[in-house]
């Protein structure tokens, strides 16, 4: 057994760690319509994926003169074993109330195009003719103090006949539901989102936390036109770095590998420039399929579907040899850090997937060491650093300040007509 001992002389305490040797997207400033581009529209029945979309709860402030607008992608569809057939996004595209994001699972009808371009943002029931589908269950982001989050995603059960049978993503073609494994270095990406269109990255790390703000907005004559950020830590994302990979509008975007027979490996959650964030799609279908007490849930495979090459499969599951060897300790590496991740000052490691040689990353919380003694205080990431090892088993081990991105949901306010 191997321990980690910090003295805090401010504190009169010490703290050991025994362990043994084992990170709305959609958001659109208030006031600013967005310009549409050709995947906002309002799409005939039955729609593709890929497509503005949002839930439809009304939101009325300033007595009653102006209402709250939103926007994101309907990412693609879910099945389960009944043949019930499900729209996939983020919970901060999907699921809201009239008292801010996240409140849980709701029944509340979703529509395409997302309110933003609907007229009156469908205040007075002119949402009726866009529903495509009814909020089913949705997985929350906590924001109380501290609080790790895993996952931001939901599902809406289809309204008959709203959405293309053949479940096809704009611009995707055939696609599999299989999800691949994220365990080589270089993977290549794409998505497909409502705001950006067809865009292509690059996988750069594993299990990456991320410092996220959304926009909770209380449609009140007390708060106005106007949002509260909040910040969360989402953690066990998936890094992707592209130009322009995404935008504000893209979240709920599903990201699928750039192949033939594209596989499906994350939800689209953040981003901030070139570096996005996806949730791993394994992680959503289990979250969903719990709160929602289906059986059998999967992304349907679209666009007349497609069987990824053998090959193609044996390359993503059995990947890289030192990226599986980083793999292999990353929950030892994890347990190593426990203390400090209990503390708050080491908010997640992770796996660097972006040099020649796979690194294992230690993502140090933003800010100020809480039980610094030195003067000036060191900062979170200066004392991680500082006593980080130069490799873990074998793997090198690099630290970083977690990155931070945006996610504030799709929001303009318009005055009702």
């Amino acid at each position: 057994m191997r321990t980690i001992t910090r003295q805090f002389k401010r504190y009169g305490r010490k703290i050991v760690a025994v362990v043994p040797l084992l990170l709305c997207l959609a958001g659109i400033a208030a006031g600013q319509i967005p310009p549409q581009t050709p995947w906002d529209v309002q799409f005939p029945f039955p729609i593709p994926l890929g497509v503005s979309g949002s839930n439809n709860v009304i939101s009325l402030y300033n007595n009653g003169q102006n209402v709250w607008c939103m926007t994101g992608t309907l990412g693609g569809v879910l099945q389960d074993l009944n043949g019930n057939r499900y729209i996939l996004s983020a919970a901060h595209v999907l699921s809201t109330n009239l008292t801010g994001w996240f409140s849980g699972t709701q029944t509340v009808p979703i529509v395409q195009p997302g309110t933003i371009f609907i007229p009156n943002c469908g205040y007075q029931n002119l949402y009726q003719t866009y529903v495509v589908g009814n909020l089913t269950a949705s997985l929350s982001v906590s924001f109380f103090a501290r609080a790790y989050n895993d996952v931001d995603a939901a599902m809406a059960q289809t309204v008959p006949g709203a959405v293309e049978s053949t479940s096809s993503i704009l611009n995707m073609g055939s696609y599999s539901g299989i999800v691949a494994p994220v365990l080589k270095k270089g993977m290549a990406v794409q998505k497909m989102g409502a705001a950006s269109g067809l865009t292509t990255g690059t996988i750069t790390a594993i299990d990456e936390p991320v410092f996220t703000t959304y926009c909770e907005h209380f449609p009140t004559d007390r708060f106005g036109a106007s949002c509260v950020y909040r910040t969360v830590v989402l953690r066990r994302q998936r890094a992707i770095e592209g130009r322009n990979f995404a935008i504000e509008g893209d979240s709920g975007s599903i990201v699928f590998t750039k192949d033939p027979c594209p596989q499906p490996i994350g939800l689209l959650i953040s981003a901030n420039g070139n570096h996005a964030h996806a949730t791993p799609l394994s992680t959503v279908l289990t979250g969903l399929q719990t709160t929602s007490g289906t059986t059998g849930l999967a992304l349907a495979q679209g666009g007349g579907g497609c069987t990824p090459p053998a090959a193609q499969v044996a390359s993503y599951t059995t990947g890289d040899t030192d990226v599986n060897s980083a793999n292999s300790v990353l929950p030892a590496f994890e347990a190593y850090y426990s203390s400090l991740m209990s503390e708050g000052i080491v908010d997640d490691v992770g796996i660097d997937l972006s040099g020649s040689e796979a690194m294992l990353i230690v993502y140090a919380a933003n800010g100020i060491d809480p039980y610094s003694i030195s003067n000036p205080p060191l900062t979170n990431y200066q004392f991680v650093a500082a006593n980080a090892p130069a490799s873990f088993e074998g793997i090198p081990v690099e630290v970083v300040t977690t990155p931070t991105a945006d996610a504030s949901t799709g929001i303009s306010s318009t005055p009702v007509n």
